[in-house]
């Protein structure tokens, strides 16, 4: 099966947070830094997707991805219900 070959800038780009998101579908989901991980993790297997924003104040305050949820929580042994967003975003 021919693949056709990308330079290494197009395999690997630097795009700004802000790029990548313009370039993604307007629907994008959001939690709050006070809203349990449960929630969040819901959220995510609810609309399918592998991250939310994690606003504040109409700003985002970070992001939280599912990695995130499996390293810094599960993988830790945090309770979802008990832990914030605050504590595993980035």
């Amino acid at each position: 099966m021919d693949h056709p070959l990308r330079r290494p800038e197009e395999i690997l780009a630097y795009r700004s947070l802000r790029e990548i998101l313009t370039a993604k579908p307007r629907s994008l989901w959001t939690v709050g830094p006070k809203d349990n991980a449960l929630t969040a993790m819901r959220l995510m297997a609810e609309k399918n997707v592998g991250l939310v924003l994690v606003m504040e104040h109409g700003a985002i305050a970070g992001i939280l991805s599912e990695r995130d949820c499996v390293r810094r929580l599960m993988l830790a042994g945090k309770s979802p219900e008990l832990t914030p967003v605050a504590e595993i975003m980035v």
